[in-house]
């Protein structure tokens, strides 16, 4: 079954549009977004993939096309559409973090309206939902986040399948335990951060995307559970569930959190200092 998908992705991923991605004439103006052109791909992990988890599950995703931030929402974006106070000048271009699933929907509002366009959620409450006609931001749905972490690739990273690839701010620890959770003393990257990087301070994957291998865990809109096996058209998770899905890892994450494939999730309420976000948005529609 693992070659089968793996074959199949190969055929499709080639003979889709999945296969290229770049920034997008249509919203010149937004130089931080890039735009992702649509295809099919295999979700998900094959059962020989290391560190992969039984929450993997590969099955078959189409998507359409859409644009997503090519960084991590800043400190300074954030505090500016927030209306917070200003981040110190030397965490500007720092992502934003303590920022829980509640906080980042409202950003993604209130950005809309600043700059004229249609909120994408309407929130009561706890509750939310998406108008997925509005062209307002957003924040990426879990298969469009793999979609585009992934770039194209089907190994373990964007880089390869060796951990030792990666370059990125984590805590690279396993790397030279097999990925076991060794005693903290083995060394970690070598990223020269403690914690958070600024934003872009890495080199992007294929699509020009930064930090989808750690530095701050992401947001998405999805409620977290199983995946179906059965093929999917552009997937926004269940329709019920107490969480929500994280993808990429975070700084202080071992690189088996950071695969393309892996899995997180949180309540919505949760602020952390490893947990941020990335913004999307639709295509105009005609």
């Amino acid at each position: 079954m693992t070659f089968f998908l793996a074959a199949v992705f190969f055929i499709i991923g080639c003979s889709s549009s999945g296969g290229t991605a770049g920034f997008s004439s249509e919203i010149a103006e937004y130089p931080d977004l890039a735009y992702i052109r649509g295809g099919t791909f295999i979700m998900g992990s094959p059962a020989s993939e290391t560190g992969r988890y039984d929450n993997e599950l590969q099955h078959q995703v189409t998507l359409r096309s859409f644009y997503l931030g090519k960084y991590e929402v800043r400190q300074s974006e954030y505090a500016e559409v927030m209306e917070t106070n200003p981040p110190n000048p030397s965490r500007r271009n720092m992502p934003a973090d303590h920022v829980s699933w509640y906080d980042a929907i409202t950003y993604c509002n209130r950005r809309s309206v600043k700059e004229g366009l249609t909120p994408a959620y309407t929130i009561e409450g706890t509750e939310a939902r998406w108008n997925a006609q509005s062209d307002g931001y957003r924040l990426p749905t879990e298969a469009e986040w793999e979609y585009a972490c992934r770039a194209g690739t089907v190994t373990r990273f964007s880089t390869g399948d060796d951990s030792r690839s990666l370059e990125g701010n984590a805590n690279a620890a396993d790397l030279t335990a097999k990925e076991t959770y060794p005693a903290w003393e083995i060394d970690d990257f070598r990223d020269g951060y403690a914690e958070t990087a600024p934003a872009g301070s890495f080199s992007p994957n294929p699509w020009g995307l930064y930090d989808m291998h750690g530095n701050l865990w992401e947001w998405c809109w999805d409620r977290y559970g199983d995946y179906s096996a059965d093929p999917q058209s552009d997937p926004s998770g269940p329709s019920a569930g107490s969480s929500r899905v994280i993808r990429g890892g975070g700084w202080s994450n071992f690189s088996r959190s950071l695969r393309s494939a892996y899995r997180g999730h949180s309540a919505p309420t949760t602020k952390s200092a490893t947990v941020g976000f990335r913004i999307a948005r639709d295509l105009p529609h005609s």
